[in-house]
């Protein structure tokens, strides 16, 4: 069940969101962008947008900038206690 009429403030927050750089370094997403991709993703959905023209594609785990071709993958992290 998504959270999205809780504050952010007031959220669990055990995950982390992040992308594939084309250092091939893992790079974690701001922490409203990964809220937001959090709540699409406790939703279902298949897609989301986040700041910079990017769509998150969560069926595919993969991001892509708007008129471009180029796509990075993404992953989450569920942890067992909450981030501070």
């Amino acid at each position: 069940m998504a959270q999205t009429g809780i504050p952010c403030y007031e959220r669990p927050h055990n995950f982390q969101w992040y992308w594939k750089s084309s250092n091939e370094k893992w790079e974690t997403y701001l922490d409203v962008d990964s809220q937001i991709i959090e709540d699409a993703y406790n939703e279902g959905q298949d897609y989301v947008n986040i700041d910079g023209g990017y769509t998150i594609d969560l069926k595919q785990h993969v991001q892509q900038k708007k008129n471009s071709h180029e796509r990075w993958s993404i992953r989450r992290d569920h942890f067992d206690e909450q981030l501070t």
